[in-house]
C-alpha cells in the first residue's frame, strides 16, 4: 500500500512538471558581433531567450566606444510585432535549430 502512495505522487509530480515544461524559458541563441567598425572583438550581442511556443524575449545589445544601448523586444509564437534585425533574427534561429549558442559573426 505504501509503495502505491509513492508511485502516485511521483507520477503526480512528473505530471505537474511535464506541465511547466513548456512554459520554461529555455531556448537560448545568442550572436555576438561587431555592430560599428570602430569596436573590435563582438562586443554587441543579440540574445533569443523563449519557451517551447515561441513565447520569450529578444535582447539586444549595441556596444560603442562611447556609448551603449540596450534592446528588449517581445516574442509571441516565435515572431515579433517590431522588426527585427539580421542579429537577432540570427538568434532566434540558433536558439530553436540546436546549433551551438554562441556564434560570432564578422
Amino acid at each position: 500500500m505504501a509503495l502505491q502512495e509513492v508511485v502516485n505522487t511521483l507520477q503526480s509530480r512528473l505530471h505537474e512538471l511535464e506541465n511547466k515544461m513548456g512554459t520554461t524559458k529555455r531556448h537560448l541563441g545568442l550572436i555576438r558581433y561587431d555592430a560599428f567598425e570602430d569596436v573590435g572583438g563582438s562586443q554587441s550581442f543579440a540574445l533569443a531567450l523563449f519557451d517551447d511556443g515561441g513565447n520569450g524575449a529578444v535582447i539586444t545589445g549595441l556596444i560603442g566606444r562611447s556609448d551603449s544601448r540596450v534592446y528588449c523586444k517581445p516574442l509571441a509564437g516565435g515572431r515579433s510585432e517590431r522588426s527585427l534585425s539580421q542579429e537577432e533574427q540570427r538568434a532566434i534561429k540558433s536558439a530553436t535549430s540546436g546549433n551551438p549558442t554562441v556564434i560570432v559573426s564578422s
